[in-house]
């Protein structure tokens, strides 16, 4: 009975965060106030909820050298803006997918006049339903980290990519204060380490000073930007944002913490 209930307690605890997720998403899409904060934070408003500012986005696109022959997959793709902006600037076609069900149908719904080049799907990425050999390229921005298994998921991947295919994946490592700072170098991350068990090559950039600069703005911004979050309503958005930004400076000032783009070749 007690193993009943608990499985019961993990199944409810996951509805109620996709529910806030989902609310999260979509409305910080419809707030101008999360608009002037992506703006100041992230360089443009692309509804981001990740570290990746737009220098970073644009060192993603520059190595993954898109074109309008190539299919990418995006993993983790929420409302889709950032998959519209690579698309938009490179002519890729996108398949976006994302485990929240109303983000997927937001991003479908603002780029409904796109459809050809840009596709979303509500899936889980740890349930993947690709064929092998079905994209060129596959993007991950800090969503790795909902992996069950991330060997297991790097595998998966490597199956779904074509001959020569390339992947990009952003990767964020923090460690415990009694850990070793080895474990933060780029060939010790938890990634690296599920790259290397699937004998997969890459390149490596390390953005981890800016990472620290990411997160000292974002709390400023935020604090900058409360009584706005407050009128509109959306003081959620605000205490998730500030709450985020203390966590993460927590561990950069005391350099615990490591972030890399890993760029992937077959």
């Amino acid at each position: 009975m007690k193993l009943i209930k608990k499985i019961k307690l993990i199944i409810k605890k996951k509805y109620i965060m996709r529910r806030m997720l989902s609310k999260l998403l979509v409305k910080s899409e419809d707030s101008k106030t999360y608009a002037k904060f992506c703006e100041q934070v992230y360089g443009k408003n692309l509804t981001q909820f990740n570290m990746a500012n737009m220098e970073q986005i644009n060192k993603l696109i520059e190595v993954l050298n898109l074109d309008e022959n190539s299919k990418v997959l995006d993993l983790g793709c929420a409302t889709g803006k950032i998959s519209e902006y690579i698309s938009d600037l490179t002519n890729a076609q996108i398949t976006g997918i994302d485990y929240v069900k109303n983000a997927i149908k937001r991003a479908k719904e603002r780029t409904l006049n796109k459809s050809s080049k840009l596709i979303f799907q509500h899936m889980d990425l740890n349930n993947l339903k690709f064929p092998e050999n079905s994209f060129d390229a596959i993007i991950a921005i800090d969503t790795i980290y909902f992996a069950h298994n991330v060997r297991k998921l790097i595998g998966k991947l490597k199956k779904l990519l074509k001959q020569n295919g390339t992947m990009a994946i952003f990767y964020s490592q923090s460690i415990k204060p009694e850990e070793s700072k080895k474990l933060l170098l780029s060939n010790n991350t938890k990634l690296a380490i599920a790259l290397d068990k699937n004998n997969l090559k890459y390149d490596c950039y390390d953005f981890t000073q800016m990472d620290m600069n990411h997160w000292k703005k974002s709390k400023e911004v935020a604090e900058k930007l409360r009584e706005e979050f407050e009128n509109e309503g959306n003081s959620f958005i605000y205490f998730g944002r500030k709450y985020e930004s203390e966590n993460w400076l927590e561990y950069a000032e005391s350099n615990r913490n490591s972030r890399y783009l890993y760029h992937i070749k077959l």
